[in-house]
């Protein structure tokens, strides 16, 4: 794609954004997560602007529709999808409970046996939850990952309710990478 289609396409998106805005909205409605429309969009876009060099999104711009361009038709199906994806991941995200199970669900069962003769559940989940924040405090991240994490996981506390300059997609983001590097240091205590 030359400058000129990249322009193109720049302005096509302009011209539509306020239109799959509004479906977003609509969409995210639906699932009851409306505050979370535009990040939508905005996945949507950045994947979009992704594919910029496929020279079918030229013709796709210019396919004409029913209501609009194929191009029209396959943003708002990429909203659709994101919206459902975005819901099961909120809907997955609102049952966790604890840290704890959270990082020991791929763990095997043998290495969670419970001794009555040792300390009672309470005080290893105690003992654990003290861990993880110990690691946190070793880890190399920065202090808002490591208050971000514990917000969400430890004080079980909804992401919205962060206060802080990142998006909500990029809040998610953080806690993804802060507790791949937690499951890593699990694994690694566990195997020694």
């Amino acid at each position: 794609m030359n400058i000129m289609e990249g322009n193109e396409l720049l302005n096509f998106i302009d011209s539509r954004y306020f239109h799959w805005l509004e479906y977003a909205i609509y969409k995210s409605k639906q699932y009851h997560i409306e505050d979370e429309a535009e990040d939508i969009l905005y996945k949507v876009i950045c994947e979009l602007l992704e594919k910029k060099n496929d020279s079918r999104l030229i013709d796709f711009m210019h396919e004409k529709k029913k209501n609009g361009t194929t191009l029209d038709f396959y943003v708002l199906g990429a909203i659709k999808y994101k919206v459902l994806q975005w819901q099961t991941f909120h809907q997955l995200k609102s049952s966790r409970k604890k840290i704890g199970f959270v990082l020991c669900e791929s763990l095997p069962v043998d290495c969670m046996s419970y001794d009555p003769q040792e300390k009672s559940l309470s005080q290893q989940l105690q003992d654990f939850h003290d861990w993880v924040i110990d690691l946190l405090n070793r880890l190399d991240i920065p202090s808002n990952y490591r208050q971000l994490f514990i917000f969400y996981y430890m004080e079980c506390r909804p992401v919205k309710d962060w206060v802080g300059p990142e998006s909500i997609a990029t809040r998610y983001r953080i806690l993804e990478r802060v507790l791949d590097l937690v499951r890593q240091e699990l694994k690694k205590a566990m195997k020694m």
